[in-house]
């Protein structure tokens, strides 16, 4: 971990090499971080829906957590526990510094990680669908990369096509109430 207190005879191009090496350093620990943080979520979400008949939320919530905290790598470089919990479907994707398509392609898999969760154990379609829309635009940007064969995709598509589908469904139900009830009145 170079510091320049600690070699203060060192030139200013091995001063710029060394700060560059540190850079590099740190955006490959966190792309580490962030896939270790999604492993550790899917073990414990896998737990959660598999050991028995029924949810154990314990698992959920911890599953919940790794996911959270590896999203949140992309929003800071600061450690994600100084941060209370943040409604994550609000938050941007666009950062200042333009990212690596690896880095786009991890952010996308918490998103659809999370979206899961929202989706599958929470029931909150809304949300859901905020997370996986997110995640299947930044699957897009990756172009030239094509990722409509990777898991995370096909699962974002398919989830997100459900809600779309079950959204239209109730409109369509509403919609027939309200026949019914304006043909009722004027009978």
């Amino acid at each position: 971990n170079y510091t320049e207190e600690s070699y203060p005879y060192l030139d200013q191009e091995t001063k710029d090499t060394f700060d560059d090496v540190n850079d590099s350093c740190k955006f490959y620990l966190r792309r580490i971080s962030v896939q270790q943080l999604l492993l550790e979520g899917d073990h414990y979400f896998n737990l959660g829906i598999n050991e028995s008949e029924s949810i154990d939320m314990e698992y959920i919530f911890l599953s919940l957590e790794k996911y959270r905290e590896a999203y949140l790598q992309f929003e800071t470089n600061e450690d994600p526990k100084d941060y209370q919990e943040t409604d994550i479907s609000q938050s941007s994707i666009i950062m200042e510094k333009p990212k690596q398509n690896e880095d786009i392609e991890l952010e996308a898999i918490c998103l659809n990680s999370l979206g899961k969760i929202t989706y599958k154990i929470f029931k909150k379609k809304e949300k859901a669908k905020t997370l996986y829309n997110s995640c299947i635009q930044l699957g897009l940007s990756l172009y030239p990369k094509n990722v409509s064969n990777e898991s995370w995709f096909i699962n974002a598509k398919k989830d997100l096509e459900l809600i779309r589908k079950l959204e239209n469904e109730s409109c369509s139900l509403k919609d027939e109430q309200e026949q019914t009830k304006i043909k009722e009145k004027y009978k």
